[in-house]
């Protein structure tokens, strides 16, 4: 979900005269020392600097601080294992790998309260923060930290961030400039500037609750800024307004990914269709219709001596001519259909019916209780002895408390 975003929002303004346009961010010559780009695509934020680096035991690293983004950029938003153990990041794509970021928990994984918008749709990732370990070769590296706040509605608010420009799917920026990719691509640069550029968006908090809603213009590679009230970090940015379907996408995909929930998935699977009402095309339907995600629920239900829905009958019927392997059936057709769902989940923002709704992105609030929970670990963290501490018992404690 890095190169690929699920949707997000450029910010329009309409002048006296009527006409829209798009308010370009601002570019910001100089690095602040709190803002990390990293290599899987996101940017991150400093919470904590330590009283003192500590060596890492069998490594060449010191740990110099925490600093969060959001789960997507840096865990797979279907399995909530890391993506790199190491993340190489900087304060600038010039300054890339001068540190690394370590990612010790994802709040995915037990965050069982959905999110919704004011639109009444749930964020397709509750819980979409990551907790990572700041490290370096250079002890005594500067870097600042940026305090955590809460925030009121209507106040003027800001995300720094990095853009992405080579974005592989403009169609899910809003408003999509036609349908000429590298004019979407120009159009792009136009607002963000240039790749992994650290810009600011300006904009105003629209609805505070623990799922921000923000008049910040945004797209790919900002995901994990920090929304920035009174130079305060009072959330941290996760993507553009949820949409019909989304969740339940991601629900599907993750289900297919672990196998597991199999009857929970394929009622899923069944009910997609009906969130079709809500777009231009039947994105939802189209997916149902193929072949290939019906297989591997087939080989799904056979695997596990179920019985399997009628509508399967035809593909059983016509398998079971060649002595098929339900268990190769599964492998042979999974990648396909997880692909297949994040199709669909990326052409949402296209085929959106009521396109003009979508004037906001969203973020998680620090209201959220994810963040005391990182103000309790970071306390408990702190009372540590980290002399010869390793890396996994730094993992272990924040994974398992």
């Amino acid at each position: 979900m890095n190169r690929k975003g699920v949707g997000y929002v450029i910010i329009r303004q309409k002048e006296a005269n009527g006409i829209l346009f798009e308010e370009p961010t601002v570019e910001l010559k100089q690095e602040k020392k709190f803002i990390l780009n990293h290599q899987l695509g996101g940017t991150a934020f400093v919470i904590e600097k330590f009283d003192r680096p500590f060596q890492i035991k069998s490594s060449n690293y010191f740990g110099l601080g925490v600093a969060i983004t959001a789960s997507h950029t840096c865990y797979s938003p279907l399995t909530f294992l890391e993506e790199l153990e190491e993340i190489d990041c900087g304060f600038s794509v010039q300054q890339m790998g001068i540190m690394k970021l370590i990612p010790l928990k994802c709040f995915c994984i037990n965050s069982n309260e959905e999110l919704y918008a004011s639109n009444n749709n749930p964020y397709c990732l509750p819980g979409d923060i990551a907790i990572c370990l700041l490290v370096s070769e250079i002890a005594d590296l500067y870097f600042e930290v940026i305090p955590l706040s809460i925030c009121q509605k209507n106040s003027p608010c800001s995300i720094i961030g990095f853009p992405t420009i080579n974005v592989e799917n403009p169609i899910s920026i809003y408003p999509y400039f036609g349908d000429d990719k590298q004019n979407a691509i120009n159009k792009i640069i136009a607002v963000f500037h240039k790749d992994k550029a650290l810009v600011e968006s300006k904009g105003k908090v629209l609805r505070n609750k623990k799922l921000l809603e923000i008049s910040c213009s945004a797209i790919n590679g900002m995901s994990g800024s920090p929304v920035i009230v009174n130079d305060c970090a009072v959330g941290v940015f996760v993507g553009g307004p949820p949409l019909p379907g989304q969740r339940d996408l991601i629900k599907l995909a993750s289900f297919i990914k672990l196998r597991k929930n199999k009857d929970e998935a394929w009622c899923l699977f069944h009910s997609l269709r009906n969130n079709d009402v809500y777009y231009k095309r039947p994105i939802f339907e189209n997916l149902n219709n193929l072949c290939r995600v019906k297989l591997y629920f087939l080989g799904w239900f056979l695997t596990e001596n179920s019985p399997f829905p009628t509508e399967l009958a035809m593909f059983y019927s016509d398998l079971s001519k060649n002595n098929f392997d339900p268990t190769e059936l599964m492998r042979i057709s999974k990648p396909s259909c997880i692909n297949n769902i994040f199709s669909t989940l990326y052409s949402c923002v296209a085929y959106y019916k009521n396109a003009n709704e979508l004037s906001f992105n969203t973020a998680i609030s620090t209201k959220h209780s994810i963040f005391a929970k990182i103000t309790k670990l970071l306390h408990e963290f702190s009372l540590i002895d980290k002399q010869s501490i390793s890396i996994s018992k730094i993992h272990n404690f924040f994974e398992y408390n």
